[in-house]
């Protein structure tokens, strides 16, 4: 398993287009959400937590 560090956000960030300040400015969860989309987008299957009908039922 890789381990994620500033270097990897680094990397990451450049593919998405942000530069060095915007990267290390950004939020973990939020650069973890971008780096799931650009998966999703060149091929990777969205994980699926939970169904709408279970999602329904918190309430």
């Amino acid at each position: 398993m890789i381990r994620l560090n500033t270097t990897w956000y680094l990397y990451y960030g450049r593919k998405l287009g942000m530069n060095e300040h915007e990267v290390l400015a950004c939020p973990l969860g939020r650069m973890l959400d971008y780096m799931a989309c650009m998966q999703i987008e060149n091929g990777a299957d969205q994980k699926v937590y939970a169904e709408l009908d279970e999602l329904a039922n918190i309430r």
